[in-house]
């Protein structure tokens, strides 16, 4: 249970609010108790915290309340609209701290995340800094988790800016809000606010590309501290019916930049890359028939021209992804069919599992590397054995595991379940097995490598 914290809100007001930190809600009961607690029980205790609930009706609304009568650094906000921008907005506008954070209500941080964070802000007169952060699940009755390490090895503890280092901030780097720490006279001085479109979907886009726009002292720090969900049913990325809110969320970001005259060739590329980002993703997570929908759409949509050499941007992933959102169908096919097989793996790995005391893998290359590394991820401790046909592989330490020969695997192992592991060629290691008296439902086929990271997490957490 938190621990009640015996400071009023006039005394936190004396001694000035250090970091306020907004935890938007809408019917997140389950979770929200985890959430605020672990804002609550922060080693750094001069922070606000500002819950502003869009109208739960599963209870939530009432257990915050009675956070906020048990510690009165607690305040609850109604909002009379379902938007998530104008959540946030009204957060912003009850903010009174040094830094501004973000918590989304269905996640959790470490309980030093704000405390190392503010430090390291204050220290280096940072605007914006950001901590690496935990993909997880509850799976099975256990917690997994995927770490997130940016790609940025070289620019971790520095002080850097978008024209010096744009790569450091071009996405993924920097596309999550809720990582971060934000300063809140940037925020008013350049009257920064999200799109307060309806629901809850990508309006944490538009804030964070005009954010890095106006940042000078940007740092990120290679700590994870902030634990990210990704089995709730309710989010967004699982609404097919939301394959056109990303694109209005991008003309939004469009209007501002002009209207503010954020229009030099670093602004274009950031916001030409991540949109181009964001697009292909938006068309991997929808069903074929939304995605043609969404692609359709994009049609009528003048893409941005900008320099993507300013960040770093690889120019044949750029071509590949311009010809596959104008609907390319060679390239749309293969998209799909890959994203459809690394689903089937998904699934087929995991009923194995589920159904089988003993698993050995065949062959010994990478694809199996992969799988072993899925199902270590997962807690599955099933593998007993690594088999393959190759002389040269036999007797070789791979992946904690000897390999031997398939013989002697299927001597060794006569009622476990055998995962083929390879790109090509599995035609006849099915062969050599079910010779060997393997059951052919037994027997289950990967020719590629399985979903890792985030998106092994999310395809199981919508299952």
């Amino acid at each position: 249970m938190v621990e009640t914290v015996n400071v009023s809100r006039a005394a936190i007001m004396g001694n000035q609010v250090k970091v306020s930190i907004i935890l938007p809600s809408l019917n997140v009961g389950v979770y929200i108790g985890e959430c605020i607690e672990s804002v609550l029980n922060q080693s750094l205790s001069d922070i606000e915290v500002i819950c502003v609930d869009a109208g739960s009706t599963d209870g939530t609304r009432e257990k915050l309340a009675a956070y906020a009568a048990k510690d009165s650094r607690v305040k609850v906000i109604d909002s009379g609209i379902k938007s998530y921008g104008y959540q946030m907005n009204l957060g912003i506008l009850e903010a009174t701290g040094d830094y501004i954070g973000i918590v989304e209500t269905d996640d959790y941080v470490h309980p030093e995340m704000f405390e190392r964070m503010y430090n390291a802000a204050k220290e280096n007169d940072l605007d914006l800094i950001k901590t690496d952060f935990n993909y997880f699940i509850d799976y099975n009755g256990k917690r997994v988790f995927a770490p997130y390490t940016r790609d940025i090895e070289d620019h971790y503890d520095q002080v850097i800016s978008l024209k010096d280092n744009p790569y450091a901030l071009r996405y993924p780097q920097q596309n999550t809000i809720w990582s971060g720490l934000y300063r809140r006279d940037v925020i008013e001085k350049n009257a920064i606010r999200f799109h307060e479109s309806p629901g809850a979907s990508y309006q944490d886009t538009g804030f964070a590309l005009l954010y890095t726009m106006y940042a000078d002292r940007i740092m990120f720090i290679p700590d994870r501290l902030y634990n990210y969900r990704q089995d709730n049913a309710g989010a967004s990325v699982r609404n097919d019916s939301k394959y056109a809110v990303i694109t209005e969320e991008y003309r939004w970001i469009h209007d501002e930049m002009s209207k503010r005259d954020l229009s030099n060739a670093y602004f274009r590329a950031l916001y030409g890359h991540f949109r181009l980002v964001s697009y292909k993703w938006n068309l991997g997570r929808l069903s074929p028939e939304a995605g043609d929908r969404f692609l359709a759409d994009l049609q009528g949509e003048k893409a941005p021209d900008y320099d993507g050499t300013l960040i770093g941007e690889d120019e044949a992933w750029r071509n590949h992804a311009e010809k596959l959102l104008a609907g390319d169908k060679e390239l749309l096919d293969e998209f799909r069919n890959r994203k459809t097989e690394q689903k089937k793996n998904v699934r087929e790995l995991l009923d194995l599992a589920n159904g089988s005391e003993q698993i050995v893998i065949v062959p010994a290359g990478r694809v199996c590397g992969s799988v072993i590394e899925f199902y270590e991820l997962l807690g599955i401790d099933k593998v007993v054995a690594v088999a393959d046909n190759a002389m040269d592989e036999q007797g070789k330490l791979k992946y904690g595991f000897t390999v031997e020969s398939v013989e002697k695997a299927v001597q060794d192992h006569p009622h476990a379940s055998f995962v083929v592991a390879v790109k090509t060629g599995s035609e006849e290691i099915v062969k050599q097995l079910t010779g060997e008296g393997i059951d052919r439902k037994n027997i289950k086929c990967v020719c590629q490598r399985p979903l890792m990271g985030r998106l092994l997490l999310t395809q199981i957490g919508g299952i």
